[in-house]
């Protein structure tokens, strides 16, 4: 019960809408003869009212739909420039009611006049939902001016042309009779008087004439004069004696004013604004026995003149009716006037009373010139001028959606228009451009007060002597030039091989008429679309043609709106776009660059990322065998005795969008081995010495150290040699340690006690060797125990 059915694109077929249980509408239409459906609504749209109307009255009906729980009903139009089934070829404009919120609309009815003509306006039967309020609402949506309804003549000749027109097709193919409404009719207006009103001629490609309702008969006169014009009308008069006009009897009857003289056999007169229209002269002539009778006829016309003025260019947008009434003044009561439309374009009508009719179709575009003719029989009038039919701009690119924080984010929107040609506002004149797309526009003001005041005659003469007929130059970049408000206006042609600045053009326009370049301000290039940031982040700039640059900064990041419209001046196109701003990961921690043999190394890997809705995923591009990171991006790795040295790894961190690198060397260790063992006695009075000896797996570098030795002893960081020469006060257990170092800090310790004994001297040599050897057997066996190295 919800379908609803109507012509949306202005083809005299109607399309049918059907909202589905499921959620949005399905479309039937008919295209080249076939029958097609798609969904024109989406599932998210839910109709609970739909009405389908021409409520602005151009010929293009309109979808109404309110949708459940709201208080506003949107309007669809489709704007011809995409596809019928197209959901984004439709214009929307939404109505809210306050009144209407939270109720029910059980329906949605258009009011119309009594000549059944839509108002503007609609009724709203609704229920509340609780069932204790409804009612009608009355909402006025479009503010359509008062159209007067149509009287019972123009019904009826409505009503006459209707059932003509389906004479031939529908009417008889039902079997009716093409004369039955007319009978029906004949009967329903019996009795109405009134005048008759002639009906205009049908069209023709050939040249549109229409005439006004006869009052007198076509006539051709011998003559034909304005008021003014000096007539002079030679008549012959065979067989009469000039010598000899004693006898003669002449009767002339001639308009008030006109001469005859006899003796040239002529008529004179200067008619005046007065005796218009036709006159019939007569004379006469009588002598001895004979008689002749000369006559003539004279019109004195007034000459047809068009009042009405048009703009010699004008626009008119798609979907638009052009209507234009001449006015025209003819002194004569019985003109007989005509009106022909000698150069026209397809569709254009022309009335009896000198209406023009016009509603381009779909694919009519840019510029029509209009030459109409006005006649009476004998003298007609002209009037000339074009008409530019616009139809919608589009916006055929899309912003890009993704970009980086600190990266520039550059955009050049670009435009759809079915025209090829613009018509530009703000003129007295448009300049009739025909390729928007090669043509620019610089405004010059004149400072210079004689030039200034000369403009208009300077820029006419130019348009003589180097842009009409066969002077017009294919290479002369210059396609016109005119005067507006004291300032030069020129349209050139753009040339992206071989750009011109205005001062060239400027210099190449005075120059050409052999003139100097008057005082001026700076040239202004004014634009043919009109480019408006609506809602754009902080510094996000749009010039004048359209680009839109921006570079993000640290802190605009995640979503960002951008809005903006394009304008021809009529129609204008918007895009929204939400612009997702990425803050780019980043690693801010640091490895441990150290390892050891069978140790775990772990490293966390820590990122920065602003964005609320970033994943970070870890990856190993490069990295030893056995090192592994989790989805954490934790790297763990336990080294075996095969890895000594440095191995480099290679993390990277990503967002999906952006990634970050970082670079890193673990350096697998083993600590400085220790090969020598020393001495563990030593005798008062003489030297002791030890060579301290280490080596590195790795091979690394090695610095020795004494972390304690005995007081006087010396201890050679270079070499690791231990020389001492202990003192009678220092006889008992002294504590040496000793410390190897790798170049990367790794260390080894070595502690080990000499026992230091009391020397006897040399005639106890022999006791002394055999009690050195039985302590030194000691100190062995002591050292074996309690290790010498730590």
């Amino acid at each position: 019960d919800k379908i609803s059915t109507g012509d949306l694109d202005g083809d005299g077929f109607n399309e049918v809408i059907i909202p589905l249980k499921s959620g949005g509408a399905q479309l039937l239409w008919r295209e080249e003869g076939k029958l097609k459906a798609s969904r024109l609504f989406p599932k998210n749209i839910n109709i609970e009212s739909l009405s389908v109307l021409d409520l602005n009255s151009n010929g293009l009906d309109e979808i109404i739909i309110h949708q459940p729980a709201m208080s506003k009903i949107t309007d669809y139009e489709f704007d011809v420039s995409g596809p019928i089934s197209d959901f984004t070829s439709y214009k929307q404009v939404v109505y809210v009611n306050p009144l209407l919120e939270n109720v029910i609309y059980i329906d949605i009815v258009p009011v119309s006049s009594a000549s059944n003509r839509f108002t503007g306006s609609i009724i709203v039967p609704f229920l509340h939902p609780g069932f204790y309020q409804q009612g009608l609402c009355y909402w006025q949506l479009v503010d359509i001016a008062p159209l007067a309804d149509r009287g019972v003549v123009e019904e009826v000749l409505e009503e006459v042309d209707a059932a003509l027109a389906g004479e031939d097709t529908t009417e008889l193919e039902m079997g009716k009779s093409p004369f039955s409404e007319m009978e029906t009719l004949a009967g329903k207006f019996a009795g109405i008087e009134g005048e008759e009103i002639p009906l205009s001629t049908m069209p023709t490609q050939e040249g549109v004439v229409a005439t006004a309702s006869p009052q007198r008969k076509m006539i051709k006169p011998d003559l034909l004069v304005h008021p003014g014009d000096k007539v002079v009308h030679l008549i012959k008069i065979p067989g009469l004696p000039l010598d000899n006009l004693k006898d003669l009897n002449v009767n002339v009857e001639a308009p008030p004013g006109m001469k005859f003289d006899l003796a040239k056999k002529s008529f004179y007169w200067v008619p005046v604004d007065s005796q218009l229209g036709l006159h019939n002269v007569k004379a006469s002539f009588l002598w001895e026995d004979k008689e002749t009778i000369q006559s003539f006829s004279v019109y004195v016309n007034s000459r047809p003149k068009i009042l009405s003025s048009c703009p010699i260019r004008d626009i008119i947008q798609i979907g638009e009716t052009f209507r234009f009434k001449l006015e025209i003044r003819d002194e004569n009561e019985d003109a007989f006037i005509t009106y022909k439309l000698i150069e026209y374009p397809f569709g254009a009508t022309i009335s009896a009373d000198g209406e023009i009719l016009w509603k381009p179709s779909f694919d009519q575009v840019d510029w029509y010139d209009f030459i109409v003719e006005v006649s009476d029989g004998f003298d007609s009038d002209k009037i000339e001028f074009a008409l530019f039919v616009n139809h919608p701009v589009n916006i055929e690119s899309s912003a890009p959606e993704l970009t980086t924080i600190g990266k520039k984010y550059k955009y050049n929107p670009v435009i759809k228009d079915k025209n090829r040609g613009f018509y530009v506002s703000g003129y007295s004149v448009s300049p009739r451009i025909t390729n928007w797309k090669t043509t620019g526009i610089y405004e010059i003001k004149i400072i210079d007060d004689k030039a200034r005041k000369n403009l208009d005659k300077i820029t006419a003469r130019y348009r003589k002597s180097f842009l009409s007929g066969s002077k017009k130059s294919k290479t002369n970049p210059i396609q016109d030039a005119f005067e507006d408000k004291g300032k030069l206006i020129l349209v050139y042609t753009l040339d992206k091989k071989r750009p011109i600045s205005s001062s060239d053009l400027l210099s190449k326009f005075f120059k050409s008429l052999s003139l100097n370049v008057p005082k001026h301000s700076k040239p202004v290039r004014r634009y043919l679309y009109k480019f408006n940031l609506k809602e754009a982040p902080s510094g996000m700039k749009m010039s004048p043609y359209g680009r839109i640059q921006w570079v993000p900064s640290s802190s605009q990041f995640d979503f960002q709106s951008l809005s903006y419209t394009v304008s021809d001046g009529y129609f204008s196109a918007e895009e929204h776009a939400q612009i997702y701003v990425n803050y780019p990961p980043s690693i801010v921690s640091i490895p441990d660059t150290n390892a050891s043999v069978n140790g775990l190394w772990q490293y966390e890997v820590k990122v920065t990322d602003l964005n609320t809705d970033s994943k970070i995923k870890y990856e190993l591009t490069k990295a030893p065998e056995g090192m592994v990171i989790s989805t954490q991006g934790i790297i763990s790795w336990r080294p075996t005795n095969l890895q000594l040295n440095g191995h480099a790894f290679v993390v990277k961190v990503s967002d999906g969008m952006a990634e970050d690198i970082q670079k890193g060397r673990v350096f697998v260790n083993v600590k400085p081995r220790i090969l020598s063992i020393p001495k563990p006695v030593a005798l008062t009075g003489l030297k002791y010495e030890y060579q301290f000896d280490a080596e590195d797996p790795n091979g690394d570098p090695m610095v020795y150290k004494a972390v304690r030795i005995p007081k006087y002893a010396k201890f050679d960081p270079s070499t690791g040699k231990l020389i001492w020469q202990p003192k009678k006060s220092q006889k008992g257990v002294n504590y040496v340690v000793l410390e190897v170092v790798d170049s990367h800090g790794w260390s080894t310790l070595q502690e080990f006690q000499i026992h230091v004994f009391h020397n006897p001297g040399t005639k106890r040599i022999s006791f002394i060797r055999s009690t050195i050897s039985l302590l030194a057997l000691i100190g062995v066996i002591y050292f074996a125990v309690t290790g010498g190295a730590k």
